[in-house]
């Protein structure tokens, strides 16, 4: 019987996992590998064919070379910082944030962050690649267009996707 794994994430890189629905909350924190994470984590998805393979969204800092997206193929026991450009986007110092992650399978995953930003994974989540930027747009009818952060991503397929902003 494959065991099914529910994962919540939140404050300073935790990370809890529960296996079957039943038991305890294991602690299985992406601070347990990567030390220099202290940031908050906003969510969390796993594979839709392997509840191991879970990757998690959050802050990250350029200070600390540590860009908000972690990856861990073994239900959580050890965690990853992904390759890929999906880090230019933010300067020397600055903070960077992804809010939604979505995995639309094995392969295809996508994150959505401040500034507009989309980041995609064709390699399950080895590498993680700009792949577009929203444009500008007025957060209200009055005001100055501005780039607006995406807070929730769906894509059906690897091509087509719905972003949501403010």
């Amino acid at each position: 019987m494959a065991i099914t794994r529910t994962y919540t994430v939140g404050f300073e890189g935790s990370v809890r996992r529960q296996d079957n629905l039943a038991g305890p909350w294991i602690d299985v924190s992406v601070v347990n590998s990567i030390p220099l994470v202290v940031a908050n984590l906003l969510d969390v998805e796993t594979d839709p064919n392997d509840g191991d393979k879970v990757i998690v969204v959050g802050d990250g800092t350029a200070t600390n070379n540590v860009f908000g997206i972690y990856v861990s193929t073994d239900a959580g026991a050890t965690w990853q910082i992904p390759g890929g450009n999906y880090q230019t986007n933010v300067g020397a110092g600055q903070n960077l944030q992804w809010y939604e992650v979505w995995w639309l399978d094995s392969n295809n995953i996508f994150v959505a962050g401040q500034q507009g930003y989309v980041a995609k994974s064709t390699d399950g989540g080895l590498t993680f690649n700009l792949c577009t930027q929203l444009p500008l747009v007025p957060s209200c009818p009055t005001c100055q267009p501005s780039t607006q952060p995406v807070f929730s991503v769906h894509f059906p397929t690897p091509l087509i996707g719905v972003v949501g902003t403010p």
